[in-house]
C-alpha cells in the first residue's frame, strides 16, 4: 500500500473516528424557557448516548453530563432527549453528544431571557410539506435571522412517511446559524400530522394532547399552542379558558398558534365555525393579541378583530382597532402556494407567496414583519442572538405601505386601580374582623363595595342603598383569604374611593 494511498484513507477515516454516530438535532421546550432546553437527537450507532453541557465564557470549567430522559423509536429513527433544567437565563451554553464512538462537533444554544424588560424575536409559519428547494431557502433564512424561537403551526410532512420526517429534520439542520446554535421549535399539530404522538416522538412536547403553553420574558409573553386536530370543544378549550384565567393576566402579551385558520382566506379552505365558537369569545374576553394560524398556504394579516354580528361585520368578525386580536398567517413555508381570494371587510392585506412571521416583543409593543422569502437576497446573517435586529437583505412584505406594524399594549385597569390605590396608605386586616370604610354621597345612591385580587378575581362583594349623607360603612374582612386585595367603592357605578388592603 503507498504511502500517498495510506494518508488519502487516513483523511477519509477522520470524520469516522473523530465524531460519534448521531445526528439530526433539534432544540424545544418543556418547562420554563428561561431555565430550561430539551435537545434531542438521532442515535444511529454506538452506546452510552450522552450530552456534555458547559455555559459558554463562564467560569466553569468542568462539563456537565446528563443521559438521556426518553428514547423512542418512530419514523424508522431512535429518537433521544435530553431535558436539561436548571440553567440560567439568558445565557449561551455550548454542547455535544458523546456516546461509544465520539463526540458530535460543538454546538449552542440560548436560554430565553427571565425579565420582561429584554426583547424576545420569533419567527412564526407553517406548511413546510413537499417542496423541499422551497423549505430549505426559508430553513436556512430562519437561522441568518437569528431568532430566540420558531413558532411552527403544523403541516412539517405531507404523508408523515418515515422518509419524509428524515428529509424533514435533515432539512432543518439548516436552521443551525453559522457558529452551530440550534434554535428551539414550539411545534403544533397540523392535519398531515397523523396523530399526537408524532410530536411526542419527534420534539418531546410537553403534552400528549399537543396543547400546552410557554411563557417567555418573566411576564412579558405567553404563547398558547392549540390543536386544531383534537375534539375543539370539551377539554382542549376548557384547558385554554383555566390557564387564561390563572396565567393569562400575568402577561404583556397574550398570543395563539395553531393549524386551521378560522376564516381562511382562500376559497379552498372551508370555514371553522367550531374553532370560532368556542375560541372567539376566548380570545376577545382575555385580551389575546395575535393568532398564528396556517394551512391555507396563502399570506394575510388582518385588522384587530372581535367577534360580532351587528353592523360592519363579516364572517361572525367586527373590526376593533382598540381591543382586537389580529390574525396573521396562512402557513407557506414550502407547501404548494393557493390563491389568496377570500379577502374579508376586516382584512388588512393578503397574497400568495412562500413566507414566514417576524415577531419582535417588547413591554411596549409587539413589531410585525411578514418576510417575503424568495426576495430575500444576499443576506449577511446576524452573528449573534437578535435582540430585535435584522439581517441586511431582509425583504419584508409591505403592510400597509409599510415594512411592519406593531401592536400597543392595553391599559391595564388593575395598574391604574393599583397606582391610583397606592397614594394612601395600605389598610392591613391583620387580627382584624371589620374595618369601617368612610365616604360622603350627595344624593339617594347604591354602594357596591368590591375586593379584588390582583388575578382579577372578584373575591367578595357587598352592594346596599344609601340616602345622600356622610358615612362609615362597617364591612366584615374575617373571611377573606391570605392575600393583597383592591378595595373600591362604587355609588351607581361609579368608583368614589380606592384602597390597597391585605390580609
Amino acid at each position: 500500500m503507498s504511502i500517498r494511498f495510506r494518508i488519502l484513507l487516513f483523511l477519509f477515516l477522520i470524520p469516522l473516528i473523530s465524531f460519534g454516530r448521531t445526528s439530526r438535532y433539534r432544540a424545544m421546550w418543556r418547562t420554563d424557557p428561561a431555565t430550561s432546553m430539551v435537545i434531542g437527537w438521532e442515535l444511529i450507532s454506538g452506546r452510552q448516548s450522552r450530552i456534555l453541557l458547559q455555559e459558554d465564557g463562564g467560569r466553569q470549567t468542568t462539563w456537565q453530563v446528563h443521559f438521556p430522559d426518553k428514547m423512542v423509536t418512530s419514523k424508522d429513527m431512535k429518537n433521544y432527549f435530553a431535558r436539561l433544567e436548571g440553567l440560567a437565563p439568558d445565557t449561551r451554553y455550548r454542547f455535544v453528544v458523546r456516546d461509544s464512538e465520539g463526540d458530535s462537533r460543538m454546538m449552542y444554544f440560548h436560554t430565553a431571557p427571565g425579565s420582561p424588560e429584554i426583547p424576545i424575536t420569533f419567527i412564526a409559519g407553517g406548511d413546510s410539506r413537499n417542496n423541499r428547494s422551497a423549505r430549505k431557502r426559508l430553513n436556512k433564512l430562519a437561522g441568518q435571522m437569528q431568532p430566540m424561537a420558531i413558532l411552527f403551526s403544523g403541516d412539517m410532512t405531507d404523508m408523515c412517511s418515515a422518509r419524509e420526517w428524515q428529509q424533514w429534520l435533515d432539512d432543518w439542520q439548516l436552521t443551525m446559524t453559522s457558529d452551530h446554535r440550534l434554535i428551539p421549535i414550539v411545534a403544533a399539530r397540523g392535519n398531515h400530522e397523523t396523530s399526537n404522538s408524532i410530536l411526542e416522538d419527534i420534539f418531546d412536547i410537553p403534552s400528549e394532547d399537543a396543547w400546552y403553553a410557554l411563557g417567555f420574558g418573566g411576564t412579558l409573553i405567553r404563547v398558547y399552542t392549540l390543536n386544531s386536530m383534537a375534539p375543539i370543544h370539551g377539554r382542549q378549550t376548557r384547558w385554554l379558558e383555566e390557564d387564561l384565567d390563572r396565567n393569562g393576566g400575568a402577561f404583556t402579551w397574550r398570543i395563539a398558534q395553531y393549524h386551521l385558520p378560522i376564516r381562511p382566506h382562500t376559497r379552498r379552505k372551508k370555514e371553522r365555525i367550531d374553532q370560532q365558537n368556542a375560541w372567539g369569545e376566548l380570545f376577545h374576553t382575555h385580551h389575546l393579541q395575535l393568532a398564528q394560524e396556517s394551512d391555507s398556504h396563502v399570506a394575510k394579516i388582518t385588522w384587530p378583530v372581535k367577534p360580532g354580528t351587528g353592523p360592519g361585520s363579516e364572517e361572525g368578525f367586527v373590526r376593533d382597532d382598540e381591543d382586537g386580536t389580529v390574525f396573521i398567517g396562512e402557513g407557506g413555508w414550502g407547501a404548494p402556494l393557493r390563491p389568496a381570494d377570500d379577502a374579508k371587510s376586516w382584512t388588512r392585506e393578503i397574497g400568495s407567496f412562500h413566507q414566514f412571521n417576524w415577531f419582535c416583543v417588547r413591554q411596549d409593543g409587539l413589531e410585525i414583519r411578514i418576510i417575503q422569502a424568495d426576495k430575500c437576497l444576499a443576506i449577511v446573517p446576524l452573528r449573534t442572538l437578535s435582540y430585535g435586529e435584522l439581517p441586511n437583505g431582509i425583504a419584508c412584505w409591505a403592510i400597509g405601505g409599510s415594512d411592519h406594524i406593531t401592536l400597543k399594549p392595553e391599559v391595564d385597569p388593575m395598574s391604574e386601580w393599583i397606582s391610583e390605590a397606592e397614594r394612601f396608605p395600605v389598610i392591613d386586616l391583620n387580627d382584624r374582623r371589620s374595618i369601617q370604610i368612610p365616604y360622603r354621597i350627595t344624593s339617594d345612591q347604591r354602594i357596591r363595595v368590591e375586593f379584588l385580587n390582583t388575578r382579577r378575581e372578584l373575591v367578595k362583594s357587598l352592594a346596599f342603598n344609601r340616602d345622600a349623607g356622610n358615612y362609615l360603612e362597617g364591612v366584615q374582612v374575617y373571611d377573606l383569604p391570605v392575600g393583597r386585595y383592591i378595595l373600591t367603592v362604587f355609588a351607581d357605578d361609579q368608583p368614589i374611593m380606592r384602597r390597597i388592603v391585605q390580609q
